[in-house]
């Protein structure tokens, strides 16, 4: 099994219309990749060290009862995505802009119950993954074809269209031009409620209940051109275009939660421990693809005969679990100055798919399995490590924060997939004494690589491209504190 599901969304219904699920599909949900606020954002995951205002409610909730007074937090986001792709030594380049709403939180302050316990509760909505990605690649392959690879595979599409003979042949192999345009959006969103206990000022409890909810898109447009006018032999040789159109949503809901804990050492020093509870996802999935072939003009066919497959729409549905992810975070200050630093760790390869619906065939059984068996092979512990600052200068109301953090591959093979480097930079004006305004500054890149067609056990038919991904976004942030 060794990278056989690993590069993913490559014509992922060519193959099989029964089952479209990757590793990726895991990866899309393991780790979030927005921030809960402003504030956060420009700090990065060196946030979770603090966690003292309304964000820590999707954070560490035993942060809550750090806040003396009722807070709200609204948030506006505006994400500049951008990838570059390399593909057969051939650079292109896609990008959009993604501007949303991030997020509203709400948190009461503490009220004691007696002498040694003080109750703080909240609630909030945020978005807690943002899947918005357009990606464009092109290419002269002279070594294989997407046509060639699924006559291989003996696909029925080959022959229903004229690309390959009744015996699966087809000299249309190689030597195209291809093209391909994947757009990718949609988000899941939590509903988070939470509650933290403080005992006698030194240590707090806390906990999370986050409802998910969500969804995704995928639509991919592929185009093999035999722009030399090479494969002429034949009818089921003279092609000129291949066009393929592959369509996936996924629904998404969902249930996850936080347990936190946090210590605090007077004013110096303050440490916090989460763990993540995994998130139960039930997906409901619907795709279909459509293949339209147009071959070379004749006497018969002036404009050049066209055939067209379609393969109908398919729906199942299924649960996807994620794994544990513990964090511990430290923050403090020194001369004026607050710092975090802060970790977390989980296990890529326990993520886990399970098929609800009944199986049509025993090959749909073991596809699960070998999908499960193929995330363990192939994905690894992840680690996640921040840093962040924040100074408030004197005698100004504006504080001053950054951070920087890593968030390493999930896969075994780095060169599969990068680490994440992430880079924060951020401003807070008090607009009033207990009214704050927070600009932020986020920008993430990491690379990936992803299959075209095929995948590594049959190099002969397997066509891969190198992506470069990066997210810039701009962040404002209100936050305001009332009795």
């Amino acid at each position: 099994m060794k990278k056989i599901l690993v590069l993913t969304f490559a014509l992922i219904f060519a193959t099989t219309l029964a089952n479209a699920q990757f590793i990726e599909d895991a990866l899309r949900f393991i780790k979030s990749n927005t921030y809960p606020n402003a504030r956060a954002a420009a700090l990065g995951f060196s946030y979770f060290g603090f966690s003292d205002d309304a964000a820590a409610l999707v954070t560490n909730p035993a942060g809550m009862t750090l806040i003396p007074m009722s807070e709200i937090g609204l948030g506006l986001n505006l994400t500049h995505h951008n990838v570059e792709t390399d593909y057969l030594s051939n650079n292109r380049e896609d990008k959009k802009n993604d501007f949303y709403f991030s997020n509203v939180q709400f948190v009461m302050p503490s009220y004691s119950l007696n002498d040694a316990f003080r109750v703080s509760y909240g609630f909030s909505y945020s978005l807690d993954n943002d899947f918005d990605n357009n990606t464009r690649f092109s290419g002269y392959n002279t070594e294989n074809s997407f046509i060639g690879q699924q006559s291989d595979a003996r696909q029925h599409w080959t022959t229903y269209t004229g690309v390959a003979d009744s015996n699966y042949n087809t000299l249309a192999a190689n030597n195209l031009m291809q093209e391909g345009y994947i757009k990718e959006s949609g988000g899941l969103h939590n509903l988070s409620f939470a509650a933290a206990m403080d005992f006698s000022g030194d240590f707090s409890f806390g906990a999370t209940l986050n409802l998910k909810f969500g969804s995704y898109d995928y639509s991919k447009r592929y185009i093999e051109t035999d722009i030399n006018n090479l494969h002429n032999t034949y009818w089921v040789d003279d092609l000129w275009q291949l066009q393929v159109r592959d369509k996936l949503t996924q629904d998404l809901i969902g249930v996850s939660g936080i347990i936190g804990f946090q210590y605090r050492l007077n004013d110096f020093l303050r440490i916090g421990l989460a763990m993540q509870i995994p998130t139960l996802l039930a997906v409901t999935e619907h795709f279909s693809s459509e293949y339209n072939v147009q071959f070379d003009p004749d006497s018969l066919h002036p404009s050049g005969d066209t055939q067209k497959y379609l393969t109908g729409e398919s729906s199942q549905d299924y649960t996807m679990i994620t794994p544990f992810e513990f964090k511990l975070g430290v923050s403090g200050s020194y001369m004026g100055v607050s710092y975090s630093v802060a970790g977390s760790i989980l296990d890529a390869s326990s993520a886990y798919f399970n098929r609800e619906n009944d199986y049509d065939t025993f090959d749909d059984l073991l596809y699960f399995d070998d999908l499960n068996d193929a995330i363990s092979e192939n994905l690894s512990m992840q680690y996640t490590f921040g840093i962040g600052l924040e100074y408030k200068i004197p005698p100004a109301p504006v504080y001053v924060r950054g951070g920087w953090s890593i968030v390493t591959s999930p896969y075994k093979d780095s060169d599969l997939g990068s680490t994440t480097n992430i880079f924060g930079l951020g401003v807070g004006l008090l607009l009033s004494e207990n009214f704050v305004c927070d600009i932020a500054f986020n920008y993430n890149t990491y690379d990936v690589q992803r299959a075209n067609y095929g995948n590594a056990d049959a190099p002969r038919y397997f066509a891969k491209y190198n992506a470069g991904i990066s997210a810039s976004s701009y962040m404002l942030g209100f936050r305001y504190r009332f009795n």
